[in-house]
């Protein structure tokens, strides 16, 4: 029966030992799979305290699940059987949803059905580690590191066993395409969630913010329009528009990883997709036509870059209830430079290439929204409108930022330098604008000038004591 597939009929009853025993492999998979996943309260960083949530690091999970996928796939040397086709499958299973990969965008705002606990208690996890740890336990995004770091001796959780770039490639090698859009769409939720907040509170600075974006050029009128600006709120955005950044990098990396993923894996179909996405210029404005080839190619870990569908999808409720709320963005984040405490504290490590208080990260926050929010406001769909607010911005900051180095001058950030180069992290970040125009505001030699600063200081032997170890950031 085993060989040929067929079944035995006894007291009107079909035995099919073929079915039987692939539902007893399928059966062994998940629960395996099942009690694997999460890590044990006695080999947790904190075991008094245990996270009932965390998984094992994606190296360490996937090296498992080979160990005792190469134990089942023996029975085939007793059985003739596809134990391989058997086990293929079923991961398949336990990592599927009604997430469609390509195609329209209506996944985004649907509700998300999945068979299997597996790809829950890992979505569950990484969400998080982005919505909750990340402030928790002051983790930043370290560019060089490729991935999110914990800058103190005390913290318990190292995030980088779960978000630098070598982990996540172990994660989308397990869990494929459908698993990575089952957690960017619990990024994307966040990232709404915050855009909510924020909206409320510019509402309540817009009267401010508009008078400053035709004033700032004036310093007697717009110093005290600062002073109406200052107030917990400010920073309040600020935090909210860190953690956007946060979560807009997590999806960068967690595509990136699986680009390098799909390259190893499906090469052929990823030229494929890839030649034919280079076949058009990048879509801006959400060009019905070439929106489900965008959708596919970011998919498969291409770098879309303004042709990132997923977030301008998020942001249209927003864009069409409260267009001119959010075309004041870049003057609020240009005025933060004088009034925000999160400039003030801003120290830069180049050995993380990172603020300390990941600051850094609203380089990615300013120039996506700015972008997709422009993209989807703008009537005549022309980029030189989108590049004209983003010039606005870096012309104010650098006025801000100028006026900062007179003698004399009083609230300005204990680290001026820090503060100044992120407006070159800006540039590098930014799609649409060039150093060169950037030229004109805020000179390249005045910025090298604050790079070799900080990257020719020394660190004092005092604070040496409290920077962790070599395998830690700070």
């Amino acid at each position: 029966c085993l060989s040929r597939g067929l079944g035995d009929v006894y007291k009107r009853q079909v035995i099919t030992p073929r079915e039987w025993l692939s539902g007893v492999i399928s059966s062994l998979v998940k629960g395996f799979l099942e009690r694997v996943i999460l890590t044990p309260p006695e080999r947790q960083p904190n075991p008094k305290e245990p996270e009932p949530s965390m998984i094992q690091p994606p190296s360490v999970l996937i090296k498992q699940i080979y160990v005792y996928l190469s134990v089942v796939r023996s029975i085939e040397n007793y059985v003739d059987l596809d134990v391989n086709k058997i086990i293929n499958s079923q991961l398949l299973n336990e990592v599927y949803s009604n997430i469609p990969i390509g195609g329209k965008l209506d996944w985004i705002q649907e509700k998300t059905e999945t068979h299997s606990s597996f790809i829950v208690h890992i979505t569950n996890w990484y969400t998080t580690l982005v919505t909750k740890k990340f402030q928790e336990l002051d983790i930043v995004y370290s560019p060089l590191r490729k991935g999110f770091v914990g800058k103190l001796r005390s913290t318990l959780l190292r995030t980088e066993l779960w978000c630098d770039l070598a982990e996540l490639k172990k994660l989308c090698s397990l869990v494929g395409i459908h698993g990575a859009k089952l957690i960017d769409k619990e990024m994307l939720k966040y990232i709404s969630a915050n855009l909510a907040s924020m909206r409320d509170l510019l509402k309540t600075m817009k009267p401010t913010l508009e008078e400053m974006s035709r004033t700032y050029h004036d310093e007697a009128k717009f110093v005290p329009l600062l002073r109406q600006l200052r107030g917990p709120d400010v920073d309040t955005l600020m935090l909210r528009s860190i953690s956007i950044g946060n979560a807009l990098y997590f999806r960068k990396l967690l595509f990136e990883a699986l680009g390098d993923v799909t390259e190893e894996e499906i090469p052929i179909i990823k030229t494929l997709i890839n030649s034919t996405f280079e076949q058009y210029s990048r879509n801006t404005f959400m060009a019905y036509d070439f929106v489900p080839m965008d959708s596919l190619a970011h998919d498969v870990g291409i770098d879309v870059q303004i042709a990132d569908q997923e977030l301008k999808t998020v942001l249209i409720p927003f864009a069409q209830a409260d267009s001119k709320i959010w075309n004041l963005l870049a003057i609020f984040y240009a005025a933060s430079f004088a009034i925000s405490s999160k400039w003030k504290e801003a120290v830069y490590r180049p050995v993380v290439e990172a603020e300390e208080n990941n600051s850094h990260v609203l380089a990615k926050t300013i120039s996506d929204l700015i972008l997709c929010f422009n993209a989807l406001i703008t009537e005549s769909e022309d980029e030189s409108e989108i590049k004209q607010v983003l010039l606005t911005f870096v012309e104010m900051s650098s006025v801000i930022l100028l006026r900062m180095f007179r003698p004399k001058e009083k609230g300005i950030p204990k680290d001026l330098s820090s503060v100044v180069i992120f407006m070159d992290l800006f540039i590098q970040q930014c799609p649409l604008l060039s150093r060169e125009e950037m030229e004109t505001m805020l000179p390249y030699a005045f910025l090298r000038s604050m790079w070799r600063d900080l990257y020719s200081r020394r660190i004092p032997q005092k604070e040496k004591t409290d920077l962790p170890e070599t395998e830690e950031v700070f």
